[in-house]
């Protein structure tokens, strides 16, 4: 594939999945299912104070078995919903990937509902969740409330 068609794929990529945005996703661990394929997805803002995109929400996918430091950031997330791929990540992000991140953009009360149901720990704080109702739900009651779902 040329160059001038990968930017095209990639430019159709990116408003599928800001076409699914919108609102602004608040930071949590999401998991979107799609045939056997699954992506888990790490969102989190950046402190106000941090070197690298103060106060900007960056975008990671699980890349290694580990669920807590096998995350590699590839976009930003703006305040509206919409993703925005990092040049050197747009060349390697595989579809599934901005697939992936379309769906979460679209519906995050479902994908964090997948990854509390596959990890067993809610999906916004990572605590172990223990109440069937939570574990069913993907996410723990008080951070539900928090996030009106």
């Amino acid at each position: 594939m040329s160059d001038k068609q990968s930017a095209a794929v990639l430019n159709a990529m990116r408003r599928r999945a800001s076409t699914a945005a919108g609102t602004p996703v608040h930071d949590g661990t999401y998991t979107v299912v799609m045939g056997d394929v699954r992506r888990t997805v790490r969102l989190r803002t950046q402190r106000d104070d941090a070197r690298f995109a103060p106060g900007r929400q960056v975008a990671s996918y699980l890349f290694g078995s580990d669920n807590v430091r096998d995350y590699k950031a590839f976009a930003f997330v703006t305040r509206d919903g919409q993703l925005h791929l990092w040049r050197r990540a747009a060349a390697n992000a595989p579809s599934a990937l901005v697939e992936a991140m379309a769906t979460i953009l679209g519906d995050p009360s479902a994908a964090a509902r997948n990854f509390g149901l596959m990890s067993g720990v809610c999906g916004i704080c990572n605590r172990k969740l223990t109440v069937p109702e939570s574990i069913e739900a993907g996410i723990g009651p008080v951070c539900a409330r928090k996030r009106g779902w």
